[in-house]
């Protein structure tokens, strides 16, 4: 309406959006440093995981040890032999333990070979789970930065807690509503937000019906959103 007006609310709004700034940084500080030590240890696992590949080579590497058991004696360091899966029958060089017997030696090759094998399936498990709480940490930061009062935060908070991640406080209220924003009617329909998952679960599980439509970018952190429609087809415009 004025030069003054136009002043006025983007000062209030950047204020308000500095307070929750400031309110949602130790919860942002927690779920930051939780984040980077999840993709941290699974780029560990990754790398375990990759090593775990040339295992068929301690199988292949024990065989050849087995096939030569004649030809080692105790206190050998070194097996040269031919490497009947080479299909040029060349001559491979195998590093034994001295200490060991050449049964010990080849049982060695075997007994890594199955710990490696075991080693990718645990991974693997551990990978996936790593995957999903990477994805859940950065979609909860979206969702802070989303935030814009207090009741969207306590909700955030409240999820944290019962998730485990973060410690519950003496203010905590974990049996407290869930309540997505409503936006003024559009065309007529009723629209619902969520900003953070337990809204997003309270629209999609709860509130929308069967032929309600449900709206949600792909593969990526966001709102759902709800038209609620009672199976009319909205307008594109919608």
């Amino acid at each position: 309406e004025s030069f003054s007006a136009l002043l006025d609310r983007f000062y209030t709004e950047t204020d308000h959006a500095e307070r929750m700034r400031q309110r949602s940084q130790t919860l942002r500080k927690a779920i930051s440093n939780l984040h980077e030590r999840t993709r941290r240890k699974l780029e560990l696992q990754r790398q375990e995981l990759e090593a775990t590949h040339d295992r068929e080579q301690l199988r292949r590497q024990g065989d050849i040890v087995t096939a030569n058991l004649h030809a080692i004696t105790r206190g050998q360091t070194l097996l040269r032999a031919e490497d009947f899966y080479d299909e040029n029958l060349r001559e491979i060089e195998i590093p034994l333990k001295p200490n060991l017997s050449p049964q010990q030696n080849a049982a060695r090759f075997y007994k890594d070979y199955a710990r490696a094998k075991h080693a990718e399936q645990v991974l693997t498990q551990q990978i996936a789970q790593g995957e999903i709480e990477e994805s859940y940490l950065a979609g909860v930061l979206e969702e802070l930065a989303r935030a814009e009062n207090e009741r969207d935060l306590s909700e955030i908070r409240a999820e944290l807690e019962v998730g485990g991640y973060v410690r519950r406080t003496a203010a905590s209220r974990p049996g407290s509503a869930v309540k997505a924003d409503a936006l003024p009617l559009i065309d007529g329909f009723d629209i619902f937000v969520g900003r953070n998952n337990r809204q997003n679960d309270q629209l999609s599980l709860k509130t929308a019906r069967r032929d309600d439509l449900w709206l949600h970018v792909q593969k990526f952190h966001g709102t759902h959103v709800i038209i609620a429609c009672a199976g009319i087809q909205p307008p594109d415009e919608t």
